[in-house]
Parts: structure tokens; C-alpha cells; sequence
């Protein structure tokens, strides 16, 4: 396979205010507000910054800048953007350009400049000027990706395999049952790739290590008929509608690449009709990652999500609210 590469962008967006009051009383060249912090989205890098305001300039149009540093560290790339609003909205509130690639304490946007007299239109009774702004930072992540370790093309080994699975009976030496229906396996096989069966065969103490059946009881026979598919073949046929049930499987029979796959196909997928209940089971079953892609969907989700189960979920459970509150942060 031809080595690939992976651009990602996500974006931060803070959002600060700076009240300067005396505003018409002022006579310094330049005053500055205090630092502001946050985190970048991709991978939470600190981000420090301020503003300033220049009332006097050789133009006559006083002007506000913003000044962002990103800590050092990490190959990411960054560009970012203000906007900043006003207390009264009007067309000739200062505008600004697009994003800025940032190195060390940039200045980000330019020409938010208007003349004083248009400044001290917006200005409260109290000689106070309330300035909001609103940062976007994007984070953009560029990385190689490993090329899948392919089969030479003559290779039979995974026909071979599939073989097995397909023809169920040849050389199995073993059943498992499942309600009325019956699968042909291969002792061999199952402990291979699941380290749950190798246990279970290799305690001579076991009836599964004793006999030539293995009942089982709590999963659904087209299910474990996916399961079985998996172990022989690395595949899955309708992952889509069976992952909740096979992610309990990959659990039970400790079938990681499974559970990720589970967990990929179920982040792709999240609702906000079937979030919480998502990341029931991905507490359930031990999946931390799709747990964390269900406390970001709920996060970024949060208003349009049904308030009982979210306030339930919160309730209920410690550790997820404290995320969950990250998260908001990181997000304002």
C-alpha cells in the first residue's frame, strides 16, 4: 500500500470580555487587559491571550489588536481569528480578516479601528466600553499513516481460514450451542484469538476442557455467528446493527480489535436519542474509547439533548460530570 498521510483540523473558540471603564479619561499611548488562558482543541495545548487598545495614533482611528501564544511543543500547526463585538450592534463595528498562522505571541486580526468619535458611540452612561470578543483557534494535526500489513497476493491463508469457518465441520473438534443451533470450531482457533477460550480449554478441571461441547447462554446465535465470523476471519458482516451486541462479546471473549471496531462504527453513529445510552455501555464493557467521543458528542449537544437524561446522567455518576465539565470548558 502507498504510505498516506492524515490532515485533521478542529477549532477552539474562546470567547472574552474586557470592560475598561474611565474610557474618555484615559490619555496613556496604549493599555493592554489582563491574560486570558485556554486549551487547543486537538491536543490541549495552553493557549495564553490579551488585548490592547491604542486611543492615540498618527491616523486618528484609535484601534483595539489581540496578541495569542500557543505553549511550545507538538507538530501541530495553528491559525486563528477574532471577531470582536460591541455593545450595541451597527454595520461599522470594526472588522477584521481571516486566520493567522501563529509563532510565539502573535497579532491576530488587524484593521479593528474606528474613529473616536464612532468609539465613544458605544459607550455606556457610566463612560464605560465593553468589548467582547470571540477567538477562533484551529489546530491542524498532519500525520503519517502506517501502511496496513498486507498479505502477499498469492497468499491462501485467509481463504484458507475462511474455509474453515464456512465449512464448519472440517476437522472441528469441537460444538458450541447456542438455543437450537450448533457451530462447528476449532479448539485451536478460539484460544488463538481469544485469550477467554484458551483459558476455559486449558484448565483440565473445566467440562469445556473435558468435552466436545460448549454451552452458551448468554448471547443470540446470529450474534455469536458474528463472533465466530471475526475469530477466523477478522471480519463482520452488519456491524452496523450488532455492534452494541458484539461489543459485549469482544468484552466477554477479550476480543480487542473487535471492541474497536465496536467502538469506531458507534462513535461514527451517536444520536442525541441514543448518546446516554451509549455510553452506558461503553462504561459497561470497558470501552474508553467510544466512552470519550459520548461525553464530547453530549458536550457539544448539550441543549438539544433531553434534560433528564443528561441531569441523570450527571447525578448518577461523578466521575462523567467532571468530564463533562471539562469539556464544556474547552468548548466556551
Amino acid at each position: 500500500m502507498d504510505p498516506a498521510c492524515k490532515t485533521e483540523m478542529k477549532t477552539a473558540v474562546f470567547y472574552s470580555t474586557w470592560i475598561i471603564k474611565g474610557f474618555s479619561s484615559i490619555k496613556t499611548d496604549k493599555y493592554s487587559s489582563a491574560i486570558f488562558t485556554g486549551l487547543s482543541a486537538f491536543t490541549s495545548r495552553a493557549v495564553f491571550w490579551y488585548f490592547s487598545f491604542y486611543p492615540k495614533c498618527y491616523s486618528d482611528r484609535p484601534y483595539v489588536d489581540a496578541m495569542l501564544k500557543i505553549d511550545n511543543g507538538g507538530s501541530s500547526k495553528f491559525y486563528a481569528d477574532v471577531e470582536l463585538e460591541l455593545n450595541k450592534p451597527s454595520k461599522d463595528n470594526p472588522k477584521t480578516t481571516g486566520p493567522t498562522a501563529v509563532s510565539g505571541f502573535t497579532k491576530i486580526g488587524c484593521d479593528m479601528s474606528m474613529s473616536r468619535t464612532d468609539w465613544e458611540r458605544y459607550l455606556l452612561q457610566d463612560d464605560t466600553l465593553s468589548l467582547r470578543f470571540r477567538i477562533s483557534l484551529h489546530e491542524i494535526v498532519s500525520e503519517m499513516q502506517k501502511p496496513l500489513k498486507m498479505l502477499p497476493e498469492d497468499s491462501q491463508l485467509l481463504d484458507n481460514y475462511a474455509s474453515l469457518f464456512s465449512s464448519g465441520e472440517f476437522f472441528s473438534d469441537l460444538t458450541v450451542v447456542i438455543g437450537k443451533r450448533e457451530f462447528p470450531a476449532h479448539r485451536a482457533i478460539l484460544a488463538v484469538r481469544s485469550p477467554v477460550f484458551a483459558a476455559m480449554f486449558k484448565h483440565t478441571e473445566m467440562a469445556e476442557s473435558q468435552q466436545k461441547r460448549v454451552v452458551i447462554q448468554d448471547i443470540e446465535p446470529h450474534v455469536f455467528e458474528e463472533v465466530l465470523r471475526f475469530i477466523y476471519t477478522d471480519t463482520v458482516q452488519g456491524l452496523d446493527k450488532l455492534a452494541h451486541e458484539l461489543l459485549a462479546a469482544a468484552d466477554k471473549y477479550a476480543l480487542d480489535r473487535l471492541r474497536n471496531m465496536c467502538e469506531e462504527c458507534l462513535g461514527k453513529n451517536l444520536s442525541v436519542e441514543t448518546v446516554t445510552k451509549t455510553l452506558h455501555l461503553a462504561d459497561l464493557y470497558h470501552a474508553k474509547q467510544l466512552h470519550q467521543l459520548a461525553v464530547q458528542f453530549i458536550a457539544k449537544n448539550i441543549k438539544s439533548m433531553q434534560t433528564h437524561d443528561w441531569k441523570d446522567l450527571l447525578t448518577n455518576n461523578a466521575d462523567v460530570a467532571a468530564e463533562m465539565f471539562s469539556e464544556l470548558t474547552k468548548l466556551r
